[in-house]
């Protein structure tokens, strides 16, 4: 009986679940290509076919056993005799070409490998967040930069526009008031000029009056009666002496004589030309003039108007628009207050009456000539000066009496 050799007997069950799907038994009907990596398996298999072959002629001699062996129970394989204790697994594993992995293998190496591609893909990560924390770290500070740069250049821009305006409104401020000065020195220069005007014409009609003129010597007998009671300061009419011309039966001429003493009070000031209140000239013009013209009831108030006229510092102007009832800060009642003063430049704007600014102009009027006479503007007779100065006192007087403007004083006679 002719014994069928296959791979199942030389080859184990782990062996063939091994066997590549290339390889199928050469005693199947079908024979595929097989690899290289077969090669010495087909060497194999074709030593056992010509074993197989040798086996068959041979048996045909002898009879055949039971388990395809000779009487010795040997079995000739290409020649050579095979024991029946023959291992078909060592055979194969000996001499079979070497396997590809289990799948257990593949299934522990994928395994593997995919924990180490996702330890670098968690280290790609890592590194990653550590760079998206850094860039927000730098994103936040240039935040924060940019806020604050931001914040500083508003305020930057609100200091130089707060700087522009209070520039803007100094430059106004300092427009309008050299503007009131402007106004005030126009005043002045045209009180000049009708002071020019008035003493020229003053001139021209005292032509037939003679007037004694102070002289920095004392003063000298009368040289027509010598006498030193002849007050030499009066005037003389005619060019004769009062006491020459005037005898006992004659009566006394019409024509007003000066103060002899406030007129050498004031031939002394003129000597000086002080501003200061021990003069007895000014102290007497101080306490009879300038004192009752500024007394108004807020005396705190009118001492700072006669201080600030004083010091030269006083500034008046006019309201715009319709005059309205307002209270007037010296004498505390309502009137149509259309002037308003300041002290200073810095200071604050007094609501004045008509009488009120009428009396600080005439106080005003009597101190920017004696400023005129101390700085030797006034280029006229020191009679002239006398008469202009008592005619500034009268205008005191009445400004005081609310009759401003209703007595004018004829300085080339002496009336009033």
């Amino acid at each position: 009986m002719t014994e069928v050799l296959s791979d199942s007997k030389y080859l184990s069950p782990e062996a063939i679940f091994q066997r590549a799907s290339s390889e199928p038994d050469i005693f199947g009907t079908a024979v595929r290509q097989r690899t290289c990596s077969n090669a010495s398996q087909l060497q194999y298999n074709r030593a056992r076919e010509r074993s197989r072959a040798s086996f068959t002629n041979g048996e045909r001699s002898r009879s055949p056993s039971p388990n395809g062996s000779d009487s010795e129970g040997q079995m000739v394989v290409d020649g050579s005799t095979l024991n029946e204790s023959f291992n078909s697994a060592d055979f194969t594993f000996r001499d079979r070409a070497p396997t590809s992995p289990s799948r257990e293998e593949v299934k522990a190496q994928a395994f593997e490998r995919l924990q180490e591609e996702l330890k670098k893909a968690q280290e790609e990560l890592k590194l990653k967040d550590e760079q998206c924390e850094k860039l927000s770290r730098v994103r936040n500070q240039l935040e924060s930069e940019l806020e604050e740069l931001t914040a500083s250049l508003f305020q930057e821009a609100h200091a130089m526009v707060r700087a522009a305006n209070v520039k803007r409104a100094a430059a106004e401020k300092r427009f309008k008031e050299a503007n009131n000065k402007v106004e005030v020195l126009q005043a002045e220069v045209s009180a000049l000029k009708q002071l020019v005007l008035t003493s020229t014409s003053s001139r021209g009609h005292s032509s037939g009056i003679s007037w004694r003129r102070h002289s920095d010597e004392h003063l000298s007998p009368c040289p027509d009666c010598n006498s030193y009671n002849c007050d030499a300061a009066v005037t003389r009419l005619n060019g004769t002496c009062l006491h020459g011309s005037q005898n006992g039966n004659d009566p006394p001429s019409d024509e007003s004589e000066v103060d002899v003493i406030l007129f050498r009070e004031f031939l002394q000031w003129m000597d000086e030309r002080s501003v200061s209140h021990d003069q007895p000239f000014l102290a007497r013009i101080y306490k009879e003039d300038v004192g009752p013209c500024l007394d108004f009831p807020n005396k705190e108030l009118a001492l700072a108007v006669h201080s600030a006229i004083e010091n030269n510092t006083l500034m008046m102007e006019t309201f715009s628009g319709k005059p309205v009832f307002r209270k007037c800060a010296l004498t505390g009642t309502s009137r149509f207050c259309l002037h308003r003063v300041k002290l200073s430049e810095k200071g604050d704007w007094y609501n004045l009456s008509r009488n009120s600014r009428v009396r600080i102009v005439a106080v005003c009027d009597f101190y920017t000539y004696m400023r005129y006479i101390q700085q030797g503007l006034v280029k006229a007779d020191v009679t002239e000066i006398y008469w202009e100065l008592m005619r500034l006192r009268s205008k005191m007087a009445l400004a005081r009496f609310g009759m401003e403007g209703t007595v004018k004083i004829q300085r080339s006679s002496g009336h009033s």
